[in-house]
This record gives C-alpha cells, sequence and structure tokens, in this order.
C-alpha cells in the first residue's frame, strides 16, 4: 500500500502486527472506510478487463472491516495462502488508484 505512494491510503509500518494491517484514509478525503470497503467487494467489468482477476478468471472480492471511518483493518490467518495475498493485493492497488484517481463509476462514492 505505502509502495503505490497515495495521498489517499497510508499504512503506519511502525504499528504493523503480525496479522493485522491498519489501512488509513486520509482526512482530507471525503471517502468513509464503508464506501472503501463496499468497492472492495464490488467486481466491475473495468477490473475484469484489466486482469484483475484470479488464474481461473474468477473477479476478487476482499473482505475486511471499518475500524473507524477512516481506517480499514485487514486481518489474515493461516489459511491465507500467498496466491489469496496476491489476489488481495492486486484487488486492493487497482481500487485504491480508482478512488485516488477519482475513477470510481459516478455515484458510487457519492
Amino acid at each position: 500500500i505505502n509502495s503505490l505512494r497515495s495521498s489517499t491510503f497510508t499504512v503506519d509500518l511502525k504499528s504493523l502486527q503480525t496479522n493485522i494491517l491498519m489501512i488509513n484514509i486520509s482526512e482530507k478525503c471525503n471517502i468513509e472506510a464503508k464506501k472503501v470497503i463496499e468497492r472492495l467487494q464490488l467486481i466491475t467489468q473495468s477490473e475484469i478487463d484489466q486482469n484483475i482477476k484470479t488464474q481461473d478468471g474468477e473477479g476478487i472480492i476482499v473482505k475486511v472491516i471499518a475500524k473507524n471511518n477512516k481506517t480499514i483493518r485487514v486481518t489474515t490467518y493461516y489459511e491465507i495462502s500467498d496466491i489469496d495475498m496476491n489476489y488481495t493485493i492486486k484487488k486492493m492497488s487497482f481500487v485504491f488508484k480508482e478512488i485516488e484517481c477519482n475513477l470510481a463509476p459516478r455515484g458510487f462514492f457519492g
């Protein structure tokens, strides 16, 4: 996430715990965690067209929760594979860039 160099989404690597990642949304941005989470669970044709899918051609859904209006909590556990993590990173990178660049579908983010 930090490698995206986003002004909207950041992670405090110093506070990173073993299996919990907190993604902060800039206070300057009017997007709330709830809307970002809704978008992470949505599969769009644009994603499929840009190869944001599994090797089997399935769309990717990322399930995370909001800690508050400006923080997304990501938790992993032992059964999540490296492939699953790569799909998660792929989807999150796509969505975060979409939001950062204001390329989200009209009306979705309010």
